[in-house]
């Protein structure tokens, strides 16, 4: 894989850059799939809009995005599943679900919950993982269904 040059080793991936895509919650597993193998194939190719730093503006970006009114709406609708592929691991995949605000005062990893995938799985198996991921993941005690 080669790092978009500006950067080299100082890659940001925390930066959102052509990491995401806005899917409706009925999509089909293999077209899930295919989409979060498909961004994860962007990492690295774009330099990000913003400075880490800059999170107002990173924010800002985010809320018009997602059509939230603001930082607290997005904690409070939202469910949160990291998809990591582990370049340095042979491109394993690690899923996340997240906990927001119920087993603890924070939105943090629900670690034993973590899906980990080798590189060869199929694209059905990375959206079937994804999809069980965020059943596991919590909503914030304040959402509203």
């Amino acid at each position: 894989m080669n790092l978009y040059p500006e950067y080299g080793e100082d890659e940001r991936s925390a930066e959102n850059v052509k990491l995401y895509a806005k899917l409706p919650a009925e999509i089909e597993e293999h077209r899930l799939g295919l989409i979060i193998v498909e961004a994860l194939d962007l990492f690295d190719t774009e330099p990000p809009d913003f400075e880490p730093w800059e999170t107002e503006k990173l924010n800002k970006n985010l809320k018009k995005w997602l059509g939230a009114k603001g930082q607290n709406d997005i904690k409070i609708n939202t469910r949160l599943v990291d998809v990591v592929r582990w370049i340095d691991r042979g491109g394993d995949y690690e899923i996340t679900p997240y906990d927001n605000c119920n087993l603890d005062q924070w939105c943090g990893p629900i670690e034993q919950d973590r899906i980990v995938l080798p590189s060869t799985v199929s694209i059905l198996e990375v959206g079937k993982a994804v999809r069980q991921a965020f059943e596991r993941a919590t909503h914030h005690p304040d959402y509203l269904s």
